[in-house]
């Protein structure tokens, strides 16, 4: 297996053994809350975490894996497929192959999509290969984007909205209740 396999995929942190041996830890970085940036082997059949003692071998280190895995996710995953809402106050999003979620991680696209909803974006992710976004401007989108964020559970990749900060940067909505921090992405 080759570094060019690598690809970022967004997780839920409580999907993380933390007890896992030193050398069989996955390799993840803070996202928003309580989501992670994990790394992955991307094969045909299916997704392999991969591992410290498997970063290792490669002679990679962790810093180089945000612009390897975002550059190999572009290669790996060039089509991008938009299904805009008959009031263009959405767009869902996905990726031939999957991974639609990690499109997040690419600022250029996230501007793109701002300028074309017009506004800053808002995101709902129920899974990995699904990403809604709407203009945090426009209360049908924002709400559309809540519903399905809600729709999503505790059984989805995130069940509340994610507002892009700008530079690759996301946060939590507030909802109410407590105040969330935000968690800036690993630097590039």
């Amino acid at each position: 297996m080759h570094a060019d396999l690598i690809v970022p995929v967004l997780i839920r942190a409580d999907g993380v053994d933390p007890s896992a041996k030193q050398g069989q830890r996955h390799i993840t970085e803070p996202f928003a809350r309580d989501l992670l940036i994990s790394y992955a082997i991307d094969l045909e059949t299916g997704m392999v975490p991969l591992t410290e003692a498997y970063l290792q071998r490669l002679g990679l280190t962790v810093g180089s894996l945000w612009a390897l895995g975002r550059f190999n996710l572009t290669r790996r995953r060039p089509r991008v497929i938009a299904h805009w809402s008959e009031d263009l106050a959405t767009v869902d999003v996905e990726l031939e192959g999957g991974l639609a979620s990690s499109l997040m991680l690419d600022p250029g696209r996230m501007a793109r999509f701002s300028e074309q909803l017009g506004g800053p974006l808002i995101a709902a992710i129920p899974h990995r290969d699904r990403l809604l976004l709407a203009s945090a401007e426009r209360p049908r989108g924002v709400r559309r984007v809540r519903r399905t964020a809600e729709e999503a559970g505790p059984s989805g990749l995130s069940d509340e909205p994610l507002r892009y900060q700008g530079g690759g940067r996301w946060r939590r909505v507030e909802t109410g209740g407590k105040k969330r921090k935000s968690r800036r992405r690993p630097a590039a």
